[in-house]
């Protein structure tokens, strides 16, 4: 971000969003994209990040994204080979394996860490 220039979290993602993908058009490039769009609002982030994984995972390049949005990652199955992370919720502690799974995650569990760290009073879900 740079207030001071007038380019806002949104503006500075989508111009390195778009040097990733002429990269990407250009030759085959390791890309890596990490929460796409994730400074604009959900709609719009969904919608344009499925027309460009689509778009890139249609390149000669390796293209590795990771998103924590559901919606992107069910409409991108196929094209991309899904991967996951997940933790461990024993006995009221958290463990983390570091192991990478295969497939989406198939399961929700923000509420749940939420409200083991104590967020009980201020998260209904």
């Amino acid at each position: 971000y740079d207030l001071i220039a007038g380019r806002s979290r949104d503006l500075a993602e989508a111009e390195r969003l778009l040097f990733i993908i002429r990269a990407c058009v250009a030759g085959r490039v390791l890309a890596l994209v990490d929460e796409i769009l994730s400074g604009t609002n959900s709609a719009d982030r969904i919608s344009a990040s499925i027309d460009i994984l689509g778009h890139l995972g249609g390149t000669d390049s390796l293209v590795v994204a990771a998103t924590h949005d559901l919606e992107i990652a069910a409409a991108v199955t196929g094209r991309y080979d899904a991967r996951h992370f997940s933790e461990k919720l024993d006995s009221g502690d958290f463990s983390f394996d570091y192991e990478l799974k295969p497939g989406v995650v198939d399961r929700r569990n923000a509420i749940l860490i939420l409200k083991r760290l104590g967020f009980g009073e201020f998260v209904k879900g």
